[in-house]
């Protein structure tokens, strides 16, 4: 069984964390601050998914050290789920990019454009 912290969590702090995050990407105003957010939480070595990842992974190890049937189970199933978000990771790294992309051009006037 995993050994005990002495220190108490505070309730459903991961989840605050991400409620927060969602929350100044909703007050974002501009696609610059947005891409900015995005990138805290996407970011491949340190972001949401790889840490999310590594917590699925240990889960895993846990339940495969208890040596019943159900751990063992329990072990693949997670080990999926760790797959899972990595190949999510993976697929929206280019998320901050396109979202940077999204920020409207300079609007040229007319007398501009017939210009050119």
């Amino acid at each position: 069984m995993p050994s005990q912290s002495n220190t108490p969590a505070a309730p459903n702090a991961a989840a605050q964390a991400v409620r927060d995050l969602t929350a100044r990407l909703n007050a974002a105003r501009s696609y610059g601050e947005a891409s900015q957010l995005l990138d805290q939480v996407l970011e491949p070595a340190e972001g949401l998914p790889h840490g999310l990842e590594d917590f699925f992974e240990t889960a895993a190890k846990t339940a495969k050290a208890s040596e019943h049937q159900d751990g063992f189970d329990l072990y693949n199933d997670l080990q999926t789920d760790a797959l899972t978000l990595r190949r999510r990771g993976e697929d929206l790294h280019v998320a901050v990019e396109r979202m940077q992309a999204l920020a409207a051009p300079q609007r040229r006037s007319w007398q501009e454009a017939v210009a050119d």
